[in-house]
């Protein structure tokens, strides 16, 4: 108990404040909301540079960790595009505009995403060894690929329905 009082105490202000950003993020992708196609990018940005600050970062570049890292974002995108498939998507090419039905994943995945990083890092911390284990790099590596892939398959299926769909007349709401 007194090393999860330790980690908290020792984790930087501004990492309390990014959660709070996102648990705000993933409240409001619960509810139906119309946003610019510009806002879309946002948070897929954000994670496809946490994941890539991940892999410079934590491991040893190598075949391994590239394959790892790349076959898991193609792995996450993929059912990241398949959950937006099934979600009714409205959208407003002359304002770029799109309407999204809500739904609870997004902060869902928001938090499983801070949790894993926040470990991982906070092991690493501990004991930077660990970066060199097969097992613990391939984890680390498949966990932030996934997670990052979540979110671009989400924005790529999107940015297909923004172009296939008749195109209809929004207001941005969110």
């Amino acid at each position: 108990m007194d090393a999860i009082y330790q980690a908290a105490a020792n984790t930087p202000w501004w990492v309390y404040a990014l959660l709070i950003y996102l648990i705000i993020v993933g409240i409001k992708a619960s509810k139906t909301r119309v946003v610019s196609l510009k806002k879309l990018f946002i948070i897929p940005a954000f994670f496809v540079y946490m994941s890539i600050h991940t892999l410079l970062n934590s491991v040893t570049i190598d075949i391994f960790s590239l394959s790892i890292w790349s076959g898991s974002i193609l792995f996450g995108t993929l059912i990241g595009w398949m959950q937006i498939t099934n979600t009714k998507v409205k959208v407003d090419r002359k304002k770029n505009l799109v309407e999204i039905e809500g739904t609870w994943t997004t902060l869902i995945y928001i938090l499983i995403i801070f949790t894993t990083k926040y470990f991982f890092g906070y092991e690493l911390a501990v004991d930077p060894e660990l970066a060199r284990q097969t097992t613990f790099e391939f984890a680390l590596l498949a966990t932030s690929g996934i997670c990052t892939g979540l979110f671009v398959g989400k924005l790529l299926c999107c940015l297909n329905l923004f172009y296939k769909l008749p195109s209809t007349e929004l207001n941005e709401i969110g």
